[in-house]
Order: structure tokens, then sequence, then C-alpha cells
């Protein structure tokens, strides 16, 4: 790879057979161009070009406002934080359609710092703001060696984040390598120049050798490809930079050519403080979930019917025999399953085998069941089955006075339901009590049946509970019954709809944590809340929180009282807690969503956003990367004396927008809804405003309360949205903005992010890998020195003063 050369840009007259001819034309009023010709430059026997020797990059941009290229911003804006220096009109490129789109791609290249930027905008201090597009290649254009910022160059290129990789192992290491471009791949050829023995080699580092073989590689083959092999596509070169620790280095991937590498906006999603780029407290979501019972009664589950395929091998029966040993049964009059009629074994027995006489083992295969894989039920299959009936069943449980209880049919017994039986009702036996799987109609606990299946039965404890419709504290009041499960089971929605207290079993007084209120019901269970207290504030006194305002659990089902009731003590039945719960989120019998409280500076939902979104004490993950980037590529260098500190907004306000609202989320003490997820301004109302209201969220290096380290940032998706619905700002790979977009009922936080060819594409959540481009302001009075703008001739930021 040819490494590039350093070349002095500067105007000068061309003429035929490379005569020079230097031109003074003094100072001249050109009649109808609007500005004095200072130098002209121009080429005999061709166009004669008239340009400024003293043309900005301001001006560059100004100056196609005359073409439509680009428009004057007239909304509110400051981009220093000092307003005094805030006083120039903004300008900024916009598309208004597609082909306009590709024509501003080819009029906003510069090259600064040895790298390929994109004009967006001018600032109000006079500069421009202008977006990473990569390193350029150079080509020669009718003789002339030019940097390359366009689409041709290769798609992949070492990227500018340092990572760690792992060198253990052997692989083949070369000082330099070749790129080209094919499609949406870039492939990477490790050089292997046979008259330069030195430049292509395997190495092995382990941890006996790490530190001299990792030297050699730094100092003399700084290039692999990841596995080792000497090509290699897309991100998956590296270039060795350092050793880091143990057979581990820093170093450099490939990356895609237009930014600076891919990288997570910040590396947690529990949490709306990350939607900062820099941020505060981190409050995660918990739940208050409202519990399922079996109205206090433990269920069971058995298998009734089982599948098996039977074989033509095996011997049948109709007929079964006891021996005369006991547990000991014998096939009657077998045969060969082969000699069944159309091999049919439904209603035969077997011992799925040739055998005719065993242990209490055998298959009853039911008589109806049809196909290759039977239905069948199996004696001795559980312990206890001493026949091949599936179950007991009956219709009513009596106490018999000593602490079992009997199964019947009303006055008759109860049925003793076989496999045959089963096969073809067992739909029917939901709603029947029984004793379980032991073949009796007598035990201490009886069972309801809720469910029923061809191969499976679900049944609850039958114990009595006590409900009421009322209560009085935590005595139940009003109409109060005590019934079993059937009653309770088979009434529910309609004899037993009203009653929605109890303690969970027959008393009639609670304690205060297991006073219930039911708020749904199902066939087999209820669902309830327990007894929790609702607060419309809370205040911090004697080194705790105290609920202000409060109603009671029967309010966790009216989500209207819940609107202006956020706070609940966490602990049942309390009213003052150590930490406090605030409800952000609650749709009628849902789980509750809660951030908890536990910091005495904390007693309401907005020092909850306050505390995560202006406290800005901790750097995101993108500005950790952007930060590493320009120190390894601007940092003490000539170049930062043409940056301009200017604020770069992470907007955190919340939304106007119908539907949008703040009052529209959970987080507004007094809102008007407890369900809505919490909108940000430069999402939800999808304008192009540079005003940045919460001076939190304007990042500079001079703003003490949202300070950057370094003068760079990332795009707003306002600037992006500037640009027009065909964005002059296409690029194939999407890439994070600073601009936060919502957060939903689980707190994950979703991040504005631009698609690859078109305006803001929506949301991401900021965990999500995409790319990283900074973007810079350039100080007041920046000039080019050579370059017309385009990707093929960009313009040459200017460092003579």
């Amino acid at each position: 790879m040819k490494k590039r050369k350093k070349h002095k840009w500067k105007y000068q007259v061309n003429v035929k057979k490379k005569i020079l001819v230097l031109a003074i034309l003094g100072v001249s009023l050109f009649v109808g161009m609007g500005y004095a010709l200072i130098q002209s430059e121009f080429t005999l026997g061709g166009t004669i070009e008239f340009k400024k020797l003293d043309d900005t990059l301001y001006d560059a941009i100004k100056k196609e406002t005359a073409t439509n290229y680009a428009v004057k911003y007239t909304g509110s804006h400051q981009d220093s934080m000092d307003s005094t220096k805030s006083t120039e009109d903004i300008y900024h490129y916009y598309a208004s359609t597609a082909a306009r789109g590709n024509d501003i791609l080819d009029k906003n290249n510069v090259v600064f710092a040895n790298t390929c930027w994109q004009m967006i905008r001018t600032t109000d201090t006079g500069g421009v703001r202008i977006i990473y597009n990569g390193e350029p290649e150079e080509i020669e254009v009718n003789g002339e060696t030019r940097l390359n910022c366009g689409d041709t160059r290769n798609l992949y290129h070492i990227g500018g984040i340092q990572t760690t990789y792992n060198l253990n192992g052997t692989a083949i290491y070369a000082k330099n390598y070749t790129a080209t471009t094919s499609g949406s791949t870039t492939t990477f050829t490790l050089i292997d120049d046979p008259d330069d023995p030195d430049d292509y080699k395997s190495i092995t580092v382990d941890s006996s050798n790490a530190t001299s073989q990792i030297a050699d590689i730094v100092e003399n083959y700084p290039y692999v490809c990841s596995g080792g092999t000497t090509t290699c596509t897309n991100n998956n070169l590296y270039k060795i930079e350092s050793y880091y620790s143990g057979t581990t280095v820093y170093a450099y991937r490939s990356t895609y050519r237009d930014d600076i590498g891919t990288s997570r906006y910040n590396s947690y999603v529990n949490s709306p403080t990350y939607l900062g780029y820099m941020y505060g407290d981190v409050y995660t979501q918990n739940t208050l979930n409202p519990t399922a019972t079996t109205a206090h009664a433990s269920s069971s589950s058995g298998t009734t019917l089982s599948t098996k395929t039977f074989d033509s091998t095996y011997k049948y029966s109709k007929t079964l025999n006891p021996t005369g040993t006991s547990g000991i049964y014998e096939l009657d009059n077998p045969i060969l399953g082969s000699d069944i009629p159309n091999q049919d074994y439904s209603g035969y027995y077997t011992y799925g085998s040739s055998t005719t006489t065993s242990g209490g083992s055998p298959y009853y295969i039911v008589a109806n069941s049809t196909g290759s894989t039977y239905y069948y039920v199996r004696l001795g299959y559980t312990p206890t089955r001493t026949n091949f009936n599936v179950i007991v069943l009956g219709d009513t449980v009596v106490d018999n006075g000593d602490n079992t209880y009997i199964i019947k049919n009303g006055q008759n017994p109860a049925t003793e339901v076989s496999a045959d039986d089963w096969y073809n009702n067992y739909e029917s036996y939901v709603g029947k009590y029984t004793c379980g799987f032991n073949a009796n109609d007598t035990c201490e606990t009886p069972g309801y049946v809720t469910s029923a299946s061809l191969t499976s039965i679900g049944y609850i404890s039958a114990k009595n509970i006590t409900i009421s419709t009322e209560r009085n504290g935590l005595q139940l009041s009003g109409n109060v019954v005590t019934v079993d499960i059937g009653q309770w089971c088979n009434g529910f929605n309609t004899t037993y709809a009203d009653y929605v207290y109890t303690c969970g079993n027959t008393d009639t007084v609670c304690t205060e944590s297991n006073l219930k209120y039911i708020i749904s019901r199902l066939k087999n269970q209820y669902t309830y809340i327990t007894n929790h207290y609702f607060g419309q504030s809370v205040i911090y006194e004697d080194n705790k929180y105290k609920l202000q305002n409060i109603v009671p659990l029967e309010n966790a089902k009216n989500t209207s009282v819940l609107k202006s009731h956020h706070y609940m003590c966490v602990d049942v039945g309390k009213t003052e807690c150590d930490s406090v719960a605030y409800i952000y989120y609650y749709s009628g019998n849902n789980s509750m969503y809660y951030v908890l409280l536990n910091n005495p500076n904390i007693k309401s939902a907005s020092d909850v956003l306050d505390a995560m979104f202006k406290k800005n004490t901790n750097n995101s993950v993108a500005k950790a990367n952007v930060d590493a980037w320009y120190e390894s590529h601007l940092l003490n260098t000539t170049f930062e004396s043409k940056i301009d500190d200017t604020i770069y907004c992470n907007e955190r306000s919340y939304s106007s927008l119908t539907n949008y609202t703040y009052n529209d989320s959970g987080w507004n003490d007094n809102g008007t809804s407890i369900s809505g997820a919490l909108y940000f301004k430069s999402f939800a109302d999808n304008e192009s405003d540079l005003s940045c209201p919460n001076i939190t969220d304007r990042f500079s290096t001079s703003n003490n309360v949202a300070q950057l380290t370094y003068k760079i940032g990332l795009v707003t998706a306002s600037e992006l949205r500037m640009l027009g619905n065909n964005n002059a700002r296409k690029s194939t790979n999407s890439i994070w903005t600073m601009s936060p977009s919502n957060v939903d009922y689980s707190l994950i936080p979703w991040n504005n992010q631009k698609s690859g060819s078109g305006s803001i594409s929506g949301t991401t959540v900021t965990g999500d890998s995409f790319s990283l481009r900074p973007v810079i302001s350039l100080i007041k009075g920046t000039k080019y020195s050579q370059g017309d703008g385009s990707m093929t001739n960009p313009y040459i930021v200017d460092m003579s003063n």
C-alpha cells in the first residue's frame, strides 16, 4: 500500500507548454459578480476562471444559496457558550430532491487534518460544521495528484478506534497490505514480496515469548488478518500498535471507510440515563407483579393416557388374566400383531414384546385409538395403579368428620373412569372432584379438576376460602362467605364476581401482609394485589420516606387515581419506608413498573429525571471512543488551532407534540397518563431546531455543567434533517446521532440514528453498534487553498495562517 505523499497545494496560472503567466489584474469591480478580483487563473486556449484567494468555507456554503443548494436558517440557535460570539447567519446545504442531494455530495467535501470531511452547515460563530468522512486516497487527474474523498475509495480501511486483540497462536504478519473493493466487500491481502524476504513472516506468540515476539511484530510486521490467514475481508484486518498484557495487544481494526469505527452508544440499556452523551445517576426498572394463585390451594397434574407406536412382532390379547401369583398377569390366547387384521391393535393388551407373562406392567391400548401411534394406559405404570382405570371422579365432596373426605356422584359412589371412557369423554370431566391417581374415593385433601386433555389432567386441592365484598380496615365485611374450591371456581365470574377481598384462607380478619384485593379471575386461579398504599407525594423525615395524601390498595386497579398517586412503599402494609417506589407505568391488571428512590434529595419524578439527565458525570461509550480518536489524530497538532469551541447538543428536553408530551408519560406527578413512553423533543417533534434550550445538554469545553474533554462531538438529528428528506450526507451505513429518541415502559433507552441513504430512520437501542462519525466546527475565517468541493477535488483547508 503506497504511503501518502505530502503535497503543497497552491493556485497558479497554467499555460500551454508549461509557460507560467501571472496576470496582475489589480483590484477591479466586476459588475454583476458582486466581488473584487484579487488574483486570476487561466489557461491559454481554454476558459479563464476567476477565483478569490481569500475564499472561506463559510463563503463556499453561503454562495450556494444563489443556486438553491443551500438555504439560510431562520430558527433559534446558539453555537457558542458566549452568546456575544453567536452573531453570524447560519447557512446549510439543503436537498429538495434526490438528484440535488447527489449534486451536494459533490460540493461539500473538505480535507482537514489529512482526513476527509463533509460540510453540513455554517455556525453562528462564523465557522463551518463538518462531519468525518474517512481517509482520502491519492488519485491522478490530468497528471495532477489529488486527494479522493469519493465513493471510489475502498469500502474499508484501518479505522481509528483502538481496541485489544489477542495474538496467542500462530499467524502470518506483514509489513503492509493491499486493499481492493468489489461490491460491498473489501479484500485485504498481506503483501509477500519475493524481492523482500523480510516483509512477511509466520510468527507464533505464546505466554513464554509474548514480550519479545510482540515487540518484533509492532516494529516490523504490524498487519495481521483475524484468523491468521493471508487474506481477510471488511473488518477483519488489524494493525498492531503496542503491547497490552499477556499475549494481548492494542490494535486498530479495519472499519468502514466513512467512520472511525463501530460502537455502542452506551454499554447498558436498562436505564434512561444512558441516553446521555454524558450522564448522571442510574435508575433501573423494578416491577411489582400482581400475584396469581390457585386460591391458596396446591396444584397437581398427572398423566392420563400416553402414546406409543406398537409393532407387528409383539404378542397381543383381548383379555388379560392373573396367573395366581401376586402381581403376575398373562395374555389370554395371545396372537402375533402380524395376524391382527390391518395391524389395528386398539382394544388389545400387550407387553410391547413377544412376552406373554410378566410383572405388573402390561399395556392396554385404547379401543377407539387408531393410526400408527396409539393411546394407552399401563398397569403398574405408577406405583399406586392397581387396574387399567385412569382416575376416580365424582360430582361432590363429603366431609367424613375425621379429617378425611369422600368423593361421590350425588348419593352414589364415585366413578372409576376407564381408559376408553377418558379417551371419548375427557373434556366433560373438568369441574369434577378426585383423590388423584391412587384409585381411591377417600382422601385427606381432595382435588378439583381444572384442566383435562387426552394425555393429562390438572387439579387443585379442594380447600375452603373466605371471601367478602367489602372490608373495614383489615376486617372482611359486607357479604362474607366461606366456599370450597369447587364452588369458588364455578362461581368466579357469576356468583362471586363482587367478592374481591380475602385473607387467602378462612380468616375473616387479615394481617397487613395477607390482605388481598382480587383484580382478575380465571377458571382455576385469581390474581391479586397485596396490601399496598399509594401516595400523591412523599416527604423525607426522620430518615424515612413518608407517603402523603394516601389511597389504599383498591386503587391499584384504578389507573385514573394512579395518574396522580405514583408513590408506593414496596413493603406490604407500609406508609413509611427507607426507600420508596415511583410508579411510572401501569396498565390495568399488568405489572407496576417503578424506579426506587433511596436518596433524601430525590423526592419526585422530576428529581429522578434531573439526576439522570442533568448530572453529566460519566462518559458514554460513544464519547470515550470519539475522544480517543481525537487524542490519536488531532491532539497537540497544529490542526487544533482551526477547531472552534462550539456547542454539541444532546437535547434531553421533552416533546411538545400532541400525544408525545411529557404529560402523556408516567413521569409527571400529576400527568394525564400512567402508561405512555417518555419522548424527547429531537425525535418526536421532528424539527430542524438548533436552539438546545437546556444548558445541561449544551456540550462544550466551555460549559462546566456539560463539559467536553475536547472540541468534538456527534451530529444531531436536527442538523441531518436540515439537509432535506433526500439527505445530502448520504452513507451506506447507519450512524449515531447525539439526539435521544424515547424511553419505553421497560426503561430501555432509544437513540436517534441515521439510516444508510435517507433521512433519520428512527430509533435504536443505545446498546446496539453503529458507525461513529465525529463532528467538529472550524473557526471563523477558515480558508481553503485548493479544490472545488467535489469528491475528487475537495477543498483543502489552508493552514498557512
